[in-house]
């Protein structure tokens, strides 16, 4: 019984901790001005390739109050690692310090991600930084894959979608602390090509069921009007639209259907 109640404190710990770390992260980011080079398109059949160029952009990261987050964490770790090595049962003294230096782990993370964590949505290329300063770079036009991480009970708050490029690179975003609308969008569109369609290539009702996945997958709202649009392109109706064989499944759109729906994409898009 005292074993069980022992692991019924320690998940809400680790549930209190989640909620909060999370709440501060996805409440608080701040927004910094920053310039990025956007990667080189080789084109599409029938478009030249284009060169790379140097935009501004805005790169989200935590905010100031993460910091003094951490300091929650870390100074009660101490108090407790203190205070267990005083407790005369040994079992309640290592309980009590492991629980100190679970909490000052959490308080160090916390810092990390203050310090590195970042992220940049760009129109055509994602950059991620993570809590140990690396940084990765999406880009969109290389996805082939991304699917949605379940909610755990101890960290009800979470929202992460996990994207996988033609690298094999797993690309794991936590979008309760970010914002991807840029690429949520191109997501979307995808999905109306048929990117990612498979067996539901043609099948309308499915393709629209894959645009609201991707909505929701990414935590973006699209106008009526521009899913309508999406919703009438080649991968509802593949057979109104050219396409090079050789391209890709889902890829590879021509011809002056084509053209026509991306113009009406464009339009949804600037209304």
């Amino acid at each position: 019984m005292t074993a069980f109640l022992a692991q019924m404190v320690m998940f809400v710990i680790l549930a209190l901790i989640g909620g909060l770390v999370t709440y501060f992260l996805q409440r608080t980011k701040r927004v910094e001005a920053d310039r990025i080079t956007q990667p080189a398109s080789l084109g599409t059949p029938g478009s030249p390739a284009q060169a790379a160029q140097t935009m501004n952009v805005a790169r989200q990261r935590p905010s100031g109050l993460v910091m003094g987050l951490s300091t929650y964490f870390l100074v009660p770790a101490v108090v407790l690692a203190l205070i267990g090595i005083f407790i005369p049962d040994n079992i309640a003294k290592v309980g009590m310090v492991l629980i100190g230096l679970l909490t000052a782990a959490v308080g160090l993370y916390v810092l990390q991600c203050y310090r590195n964590c970042s992220l940049v949505d760009g129109p055509n290329v994602t950059i991620l930084t993570d809590w140990r300063g690396r940084e990765t770079q999406l880009r969109h036009n290389e996805i082939t894959q991304y699917y949605y991480m379940p909610q755990y009970y101890y960290m009800p708050h979470q929202h992460t979608v996990v994207v996988r490029d033609v690298h094999k690179k797993k690309h794991t975003i936590n979008l309760s602390w970010f914002s991807t609308p840029m690429l949520g969008l191109q997501v979307a569109r995808m999905e109306a090509e048929g990117r990612f369609a498979g067996k539901n290539m043609g099948r309308p009702n499915k393709v629209a069921n894959r645009i609201q996945t991707a909505e929701w997958s990414f935590r973006i709202t699209l106008p009526d009007g521009l899913k309508e649009v999406l919703a009438m392109g080649p991968g509802s109706y593949p057979a109104r639209f050219q396409r090079d064989p050789a391209a890709p499944a889902g890829q590879g759109w021509a011809g002056p259907e084509y053209e026509r729906w991306l113009a009406g994409l464009n339009a949804a898009m600037g209304s």
